[in-house]
C-alpha cells in the first residue's frame, strides 16, 4: 500500500475537511502511550495532528513529519511544530525520541525502510506505536456505505471496513497482516492498540 502515493498524497486537497471528519483517538490510548512517562515524541505522518494534539495536551512536547504541506499546515495552526517530507527520507539531523507513534499512516511507510529508521531514531527503551481506528456499523448504515462505495468507488468496496459481515473478525485479519508485514528487525512493531517496546532495549531513564 506504501507505494501507493498518489492515493497516499492525496488527503491534502481536502485537509480542512479531513481535520472535520478523521475521528479523534480514545484517552485509554494515549494512557497506554505514555505509560513509559516519554519526554517527547515524534509524530509520524501526523496528518492535521490529530494524535500529537492528544500527546501535547498531556504536557510531551511532538514534533511531526508529514508528507503533505497543506496537512502540515492545519497541524501547525493547532500549534504543532511540523517538518514537510517523507518519514523514510526525512533528515532528523541526530535527534532521537522517547515515543514515535503513527495514527492511521503507517501503512504509507515502507515496512522494511520505516523499521529500520524507527530503530535509529529511538533512544533506549523507546516505544514505536503505529495505531489505527475501526469501526463496527450496523446493516443499515453498512447497506448506505456500500452504496456509496460502489458509486464513487467501487474498486475498493469489498475492502472496506463497514461491509464486513464480522467486523472483529476482519480487525484481527487486519491486525496479524500488519504485524507480518512489518516484520523487519531490530522492531517488532507492536500491536494497534497495545504497543510492544523495541526488542532488547532497556529501560529509559
Amino acid at each position: 500500500m506504501h507505494t501507493n502515493r498518489t492515493r497516499a498524497e492525496s488527503f491534502g486537497a481536502v485537509a480542512e475537511v479531513y481535520e472535520l471528519a478523521r475521528p479523534s483517538y480514545p484517552p485509554a490510548l494515549v494512557d497506554d502511550l505514555l505509560a513509559g512517562a516519554p519526554a517527547d515524541a515524534l509524530d509520524v505522518g501526523c496528518g492535521t495532528g490529530k494524535a500529537a494534539r492528544l500527546l501535547t495536551q498531556r504536557g510531551v512536547p511532538v514534533l511531526g513529519v508529514e508528507v503533505d504541506a497543506r496537512m502540515a499546515a492545519v497541524a501547525r495552526a493547532h500549534g504543532l511544530t511540523v517538518d514537510i517530507g517523507t518519514f523514510e527520507q526525512w533528515n532528523a539531523a541526530g535527534r532521537q525520541f522517547d515515543l514515535i507513534v503513527s495514527g492511521q499512516a503507517w501503512h504509507w511507510i515502507d515496512p522494511d525502510a520505516g523499521a529500520a529508521k524507527a530503530a535509529v531514531l529511538l533512544r533506549p527503551g523507546g516505544l514505536l506505536a503505529p495505531f489505527w481506528n475501526f469501526s463496527a456499523v450496523d446493516a443499515a448504515l453498512r447497506a448506505r456505505i456500500d452504496a456509496a462505495y460502489a458509486r464513487v468507488a467501487p474498486q475498493v468496496t469489498d475492502r472496506s471496513m463497514a461491509r464486513s459481515d464480522d467486523p472483529a473478525g476482519r480487525r484481527a485479519a487486519a491486525r496479524k497482516r500488519v504485524v507480518r508485514e512489518r516484520r523487519a528487525p531490530p522492531v517488532p512493531v507492536g500491536t494497534r492498540l497495545h504497543p510492544r517496546r523495541v526488542a532488547g532495549a532497556r529501560p529509559h531513564t
